[in-house]
Formats: structure tokens, sequence, C-alpha cells
């Protein structure tokens, strides 16, 4: 089967990389627009649809596998921060709270008229962090280009009291639903 992984993270991409997969990277440049008269999960999946789409165009034979990760406390989205400041806010925000991580995730082969599209979602609770501790975060830049503004894979993981749901799906990409999808829809599995 050829894969290709529309997407420019490197979490998604180690993630893939865990199992034995011909694949191949192409990065849609969509813009990500979220619409506040949906929800997170029906934003996410609208926009890894988008992605999926746009790289599908020029690879028909192609399975594409597109995702969108969101932080969210109700229908309120953290995306990822513009910069250090909109990074303090959001982890101020999130602090001895539970929120959402939700990952909407498409997979799409246009030749075989194949579109599966939906979304996985963590409950992730964070410690009570105080202001020190978000600012010596903050400071390690971790929080660049990651939704929430924050990594549980690297240094974030001291700011997490537990979780509730996909460890990778907090990491960005649902593997475990994903790979699921693909044995029942595609005739396809990671472990083959």
């Amino acid at each position: 089967m050829n894969i290709i992984l529309a997407s420019a993270s490197p979490r998604r991409k180690d993630i893939l990389d865990l199992f034995n997969v011909d694949y191949s990277i192409e990065i849609s440049d969509i813009e990500e627009v979220f619409f506040d008269q949906f929800s997170p999960a029906i934003n996410t999946m609208h926009v890894s649809y988008l992605k999926a789409s746009k790289i599908a165009k020029d690879n028909c034979d192609a399975t594409i596998l597109a995702a969108d990760t969101v932080v969210s406390i109700g229908n309120k989205i953290f995306g990822k921060a513009k910069n250090s400041k909109d990074a303090f806010q959001m982890i101020c925000e999130l602090s001895g709270k539970k929120h959402q991580v939700i990952t909407g995730f498409c997979i799409l082969n246009i030749e075989k008229k194949l579109l599966y599209v939906d979304y996985v979602k963590t409950d992730v609770y964070f410690r009570n962090l105080s202001k020190n501790t978000i600012i010596k975060y903050i400071e390690t830049n971790e929080y660049i280009d990651k939704a929430g503004a924050y990594a549980i894979q690297g240094k974030a993981s001291i700011l997490v009291d537990k979780i509730d749901g996909d460890y990778l799906n907090v990491v960005g990409f649902p593997i475990s639903e994903i790979n699921k999808v693909l044995i029942e829809y595609f005739s396809y599995d990671f472990l083959r």
C-alpha cells in the first residue's frame, strides 16, 4: 500500500516510524481555521479532511493519513501558541484543571473510493502549577508548535497529574485507532 503522511509533525513521523511501514511525507499547507459554531472534535476532523484531500488530489492511488490535534476545555480551543506570552496564558488556564486533547484524523484513498474521518479524545489533568514553574517551562521553548503550548512526551510531563485515554493521542497521533480503521476498512495492518 502506498501511504502518505500528510503532516510536518516530527511527532507523528516518530510514531509511524515505530512500525516497519513504507511511507512518504507530503506537507499540506492548508490554513488551520477553527469555527466557533462547531465543537473542537468537528473542527479537528474538518482540518484533517482538508489536509488529506489536498494531498490526495495529486496522489489518487495513495492512502493519505492526516491528523489535527487541539487542546480544549469545553468548546474553547487552545491551538498552537503564537508566542511565549500566549503560551504562558494557555498553561495558566490549564493549570489545576482537566482538559481534553482531541485529534481528528482522516484516512483517504480516492482510487479505492474510501474515506474515513473520526476523532480520539483523551482527558489530561494538569497539576496546580505555580507561575514560576510555568515560566520555567515556557523558557524551555518546548511549547513552540504544540497544541495547548505543551508536549506531554517532553518536559511538560512534569506538569501532568494523570491522563485518561490514549497517550499517543496526546502526543498527536492516535495510532491504535488509526490502525484499527486501516484493518477494518483498508485491509492494512501496521503489524502486518
